[in-house]
């Protein structure tokens, strides 16, 4: 057998080495059933893409399976196949053709348009609906009968089966998270060599556990998306991340329910959250929305990707792109390339990154300082992670008391925290009491490069500013463990900085730790 055939039937066994995935990041490719084509997927898959992904809000569930066996035969197990769930998305599914709008040019829909009709007797007269993942956005000028004129603020094209969001109106026509089309799409599913179901427009953690005992199949893990306006209430989105390993933002649509403008704050807490709580985000929609039409991103998407990479996403779903983009082999060699490119040029070295420990007594501003520092630093570009010693507590709930025992259970939480940041090459700042000796000397035993800073604060000064009142419940005698006031807090003797926050504003007190880091260098490397 010559190479050429050799290299034939290693690719039909599905052995070729995948020369340009990147390590442990996730690249998701969405499919256009329409056109399984095994060459064009193996390609797919040699230029990075991880997952292929069905959306089957454009597919029936009886087709599914044929579709799967396809993408199977095609790829075998070099990559995963995703099945996206549509959920109760709004969409203009039965249009009869698409809407081409223009700003001061109203245009009707008919309740017979869209895929959940219920939601039309949701709409009243000045209702904002949102559509093309919130670039624009639809006022309801007049309600008549079994029909709505909307005025748009701007022109564009409304598309068969786009989705649409009424502002303030969530819409589940049942208390869980899968509509009837879902429901027997999950019974196809579970005929087929799957590994993942995608969860849109989760709510809570009971959606995904639902979905879960629906599907009955372990093998067959289920990814959230975080795409709806309740799923990035803090509370939820807590428990989502917790309970899951791998989680999607979904920005387009979650732009459509929340609005353009406050995306980038869903995202950083998205993201940040997802680090604390050991959960894999993937960032979705218009990562390369250029490259639908054009052979290369532009500067701004280009310089959009290296951003998110350097927040710490573990993947990017890639969907217009790759379904229906004319260069989708170029789009997914663009990210693969990126991703190598930044691990090897990335501004903090793998296992170089730096922990700052700021301890002090309870109301001295430890944590004020480290959150200033966080933010000056991140102005210059320079990102930093902070985990704060409350934030745990508050994380784990009731778990962690305050006995000796617990306060120890708090300060390896942090450690463990703060050295996976380390480890991934990010600069750490912790605030955190960590009063007792044998705590103080496991954060030094157990992080290698480490500051210890100790803000320095009177008792009285303290117990002046007591914002969360805690030094006044202890004068009255409901609390009998404030450190510092019920029991000693021994100053930090050999402190590699000491702050005396009495006499430096919080601005000041977070300068003086920035000019102690640039002394330092390389404790932050630009």
């Amino acid at each position: 057998m010559g190479e050429s055939e050799r290299r034939v039937a290693a690719e039909e066994a599905g052995l070729l080495k995948m020369r340009n995935r990147p390590k442990d990041f996730e690249i998701i490719a969405t499919i256009n059933t329409k056109d399984v084509d095994k060459g064009k997927l193996r390609r797919f898959a040699k230029e990075g893409a991880t997952i292929f992904r069905i959306n089957s809000a454009f597919e029936g569930a009886d087709s599914i399976q044929s579709k799967v066996k396809a993408i199977r035969r095609a790829i075998g197990d070099s990559a995963k196949i995703l099945i996206d769930l549509p959920g109760y998305k709004v969409r203009a599914l039965y249009l009869d053709r698409e809407i081409n709008f223009k700003k001061g040019l109203s245009f009707a829909l008919n309740k017979e348009h869209l895929n959940y009709p219920h939601v039309f007797d949701l709409i009243e007269e000045g209702a904002l609906i949102r559509a093309n993942n919130g670039f624009n956005i639809f006022t309801v000028t007049e309600k008549k009968g079994e029909r709505i004129v909307c005025a748009p603020d701007s022109d564009g094209v409304l598309g068969v089966g786009k989705g649409l969001h009424v502002h303030g109106v969530p819409y589940r026509a049942t208390p869980n998270s899968l509509s009837n089309f879902d429901r027997r799409l999950i019974e196809a599913i579970k005929r087929c060599k799957v590994d993942y179901v995608g969860l849109s427009f989760v709510h809570d953690v009971e959606d995904i556990k639902y979905v879960e005992r629906r599907l009955g199949c372990p093998g067959i893990k289920c990814i959230p998306k975080i795409e709806s306006r309740e799923s990035v209430s803090y509370e939820n989105l807590c428990r989502i991340l917790r309970y899951s390993k791998i989680a999607i933002l979904d920005r387009g649509d979650l732009a459509g329910e929340i609005g353009l403008e406050s995306i980038w704050k869903a995202q950083r807490q998205v993201i940040d959250l997802s680090k604390l709580l050991n959960c894999k985000i993937i960032l979705a929609t218009q990562v390369l929305s250029c490259m639908v039409n054009n052979p290369i991103p532009t500067i701004a998407e280009i310089d959009s990707l290296y951003n998110l990479l350097s927040l710490g996403i573990d993947g990017v779903q890639l969907s217009e792109e790759i379904s229906v983009g004319r260069y989708p082999a170029e789009c997914l060699s663009v990210v693969s390339r990126a991703v190598k490119a930044f691990r090897t040029n990335q501004k903090f070295e793998p296992g170089k990154g730096t922990v700052l420990w700021l301890l002090g007594l309870t109301s001295s501003g430890k944590t004020s300082i480290a959150k200033r520092v966080v933010e000056k630093l991140n102005r210059r570009g320079i990102f930093l992670v902070h985990y704060d010693g409350d934030e745990v507590r508050d994380l784990f709930g009731t778990g962690h008391g305050f006995s000796p025992e617990d306060r120890m259970r708090v300060v390896k939480n942090l450690v463990y925290w703060a050295n996976k940041s380390a480890n991934q090459g990010f600069s750490v700042v912790v605030s955190a009491l960590t009063a007792h000796e044998d705590a103080r000397r496991y954060v030094k035993d157990s992080i290698e490069r480490l500051a210890m800073i100790f803000v320095k604060c009177s008792v009285a000064e303290c117990a002046r500013r007591d914002p969360k009142g805690l030094y006044k419940k202890a004068r009255k005698g409901q609390i009998k463990t404030l450190v510092g006031f019920n029991t000693p807090y021994p100053p930090l003797k050999d402190a590699d900085l000491i702050i005396d926050s009495e006499r430096r504003s919080v601005d000041e007190a977070a300068d003086e730790i920035i000019d102690f880091m640039v002394r330092k260098t390389p404790l932050v490397k630009r």
